[in-house]
Parts: structure tokens; C-alpha cells; sequence
């Protein structure tokens, strides 16, 4: 579903992620502390949208349009659940996959999972703020709204939207897990090019990292029933499979 969005020149596109990436660096360098860390992610991605904020100010252009922020089906938000279920389970699955041909090193594996960890209610909120609720706007709204929508206006669909899952995973800064953040970028960028809207992939990347918090909070004995020692247990992968295949089946039925 195409819906007219404004246009941004490939120079004011280069600008925006310029200055994104370098309050990135300034926001890392303010907060090295791992006390800081989940301050500074709240920090991180509070900052990710607000260069392309100021620049549809100055252009006078309403952020609905923007951002691609228009309003989608209740059934279309109930089926990106089950997309983002399964989009979970296969991409954790391929990563598990990958950490034990190229592994993270130890020390960035500790901080992540610092990050992710809720030791009082006020740390719980931090998270679920930072990592759950802003990630997923700030992120949906500068790389499926405002990226990809330009790069629609100049090239064809599964270039924009490969193009916009490489700088979305190059911005993450986690080459040991960049393949399953492309494959979570592409199919959030079909998704958004279908619906022409955002809110699905707002909702799907929401849920993602909320289960990847509630994974590190919940305890070893009941995330033992989803894994065999390190790998996900074979029923979890059918299911999850099958679950992105209807869940894009009855999407492309349903956004038409």
C-alpha cells in the first residue's frame, strides 16, 4: 500500500545519519561507566531521532507523513505479533548458530546483558523505557519512516529497503550479531513498504526486545524448556517458521 510521503534529498538523508552516528559517539563517551549503562542506552536511543526531528521542523513537514506514521487495522497489529514471535525465535535461533562459529567477546557479552538486567523496579522502568518503548520508536521512525521512505522516492523497493537494513545494522554496532539484525531490518523494511505504514514494525521490533529483556530477567530453569545446552530446541524453530510464514501470508492479504 503506497502512501504519498514528503522528499528529502540523499544530502539531507547523508546529514541526518552523519549527525545521528556522531551523538552516538559524544552519548558513549559521556557515559563510559557500566553503573551508566543503561542510562546511557535510554540516552542512545533518545537521541537516535532527534537530527531528523529538527529537519522536518525547519522543513515544515508534518512528522506524520515523515515517519510514515499512519494508522494501520487492528488485525494488522495483531498479526505483527505473531510475525514478531516468530521473527524472535529464528533470529535467536540463527544467532545462537553464529556465536558458536564467531563469539562475542566475553566482556560485551557482560555489558549487554548488564544493560538488559533489572536488579529494582526503578532499573525495570529505565529498561523497558530505553530499550523497549523509545528503542523501537526512535529506530522505526528514522529507519522505515524517514531513510527508507526517501530512498523509495529514488530507487527501487529491494534496493531501498536493503539499503536501509545495512545502515541499520551498521548503526548497532554489533558485528558478532549483524546478520540477524539485517534479516530483522529487511523484513521490518517489506512490512513498512507494504503497509506504508510504520506501526507494525514499531509493534514487532517492541516485542523483540522485550522478550530479549524478559530472557535475561526470567529464570535459567524455565528458558531450559525452549534450548538444547545452547541451541534453541528444533519444535521452537518449526514453530516459529511457520508462524513468520502465515503471519506474512495473511499481512500481504490484509494490507492490500
Amino acid at each position: 500500500m503506497n502512501r504519498e510521503n514528503p522528499s528529502f534529498s540523499l544530502r539531507q538523508l547523508f546529514l541526518i545519519l552523519l549527525l545521528t552516528f556522531s551523538g552516538f559517539i559524544l552519548v558513549d563517551m559521556l557515559w563510559q561507566g557500566e553503573n551508566d549503562a543503561k542510562i546511557r542506552i535510554l540516552l542512545l536511543e533518545g537521541f537516535t531521532i532527534i537530527p531528523a526531528l529538527i529537519l522536518i521542523r525547519m522543513k515544515h513537514i508534518s512528522a506524520k507523513q515523515a515517519f510514515r506514521l499512519h494508522p494501520v487495522s487492528v488485525r494488522i497489529c495483531g498479526i505483527s505479533l505473531v510475525i514478531g514471535v516468530g521473527l524472535t525465535i529464528v533470529t535467536d535461533a540463527l544467532n545462537r548458530l553464529l556465536q558458536l562459529v564467531i563469539p562475542m567477546p566475553q566482556d560485551l557479552s557482560n555489558l549487554l546483558e548488564s544493560v538488559f538486567k533489572c536488579e529494582s523496579f526503578f532499573d525495570g522502568i529505565i529498561v523497558f523505557t530505553g530499550v523497549v518503548v523509545i528503542a523501537a520508536l526512535s529506530e522505526e521512525m528514522l529507519f522505515r519512516g524517514l531513510v527508507q521512505g526517501t530512498l523509495e522516492k529514488r530507487m527501487d523497493i529491494t534496493r531501498a529497503v536493503m539499503a536501509t537494513a545495512i545502515v541499520f545494522t551498521i548503526l548497532h554496532f554489533n558485528p558478532w550479531q549483524a546478520i540477524p539484525i539485517l534479516i530483522l531490518g529487511v523484513a521490518l523494511g517489506i512490512l513498512t513498504w507494504k503497509s506504508g505504514s510504520i506501526y507494525s514494525a514499531i509493534i514487532i521490533h517492541a516485542l523483540m526486545n522485550l522478550l530479549s529483556v524478559l530472557s535475561v530477567n526470567i529464570s535459567a530453569s524455565f528458558l531450559n524448556r525452549f534450548f538444547y545446552s545452547t541451541w534453541t530446541a528444533p519444535f521452537w524453530i518449526l514453530a516459529g517458521c511457520a508462524g513468520l510464514v502465515w503471519g506474512f501470508r495473511l499481512f500481504y492479504k490484509w494490507a492490500e
